[in-house]
């Protein structure tokens, strides 16, 4: 037995979930976007070094480029996340409508006739 990885007793033989803090997701983001992190990480870095003022054309030159090449890559980034989350905004809408359309709104319409059935009841309870 690995010392590193103590065995966890409380879960049992041939259990086969993952440890409580796993995080999947994260860790596949992490793997299929490695590059565009170590860029950003990259330009973070950067932009640590650069002046703290613009002293000339060339200077204001290089800072205009380096913003372009900043701008560039969150773009990238944000094409990225919409693309990662698209599949989870489509399986999303279909548990909404799956809840809305076969329970909450029929329910809503059971609702909306028992109460005009009672409705009815107390009015003329109230008439008589």
């Amino acid at each position: 037995m690995n010392e590193a990885t103590p065995f966890d007793e409380s879960r049992g033989a041939g259990d086969n979930r993952p440890p409580a803090d796993a995080d999947p997701m994260t860790e596949r983001l992490v793997e299929d976007h490695a590059e565009l992190l170590a860029r950003a990480q990259e330009l973070l870095e950067a932009t640590v070094r650069a002046p703290a003022s613009v002293e000339d054309d060339d200077g204001a030159g290089k800072f205009g480029d380096f913003i372009k090449t900043v701008t560039a890559t969150m773009k990238r980034a944000e094409t990225a996340r919409v693309s990662e989350k698209e599949p989870y905004l489509v399986n999303s809408r279909k548990v909404d409508g799956f809840f809305k359309k076969r329970i909450t709104e029929p329910l809503a319409e059971a609702k909306k006739a028992l109460e005009h059935t009672l409705g009815v009841y107390l009015q003329a309870k109230a008439a008589a």
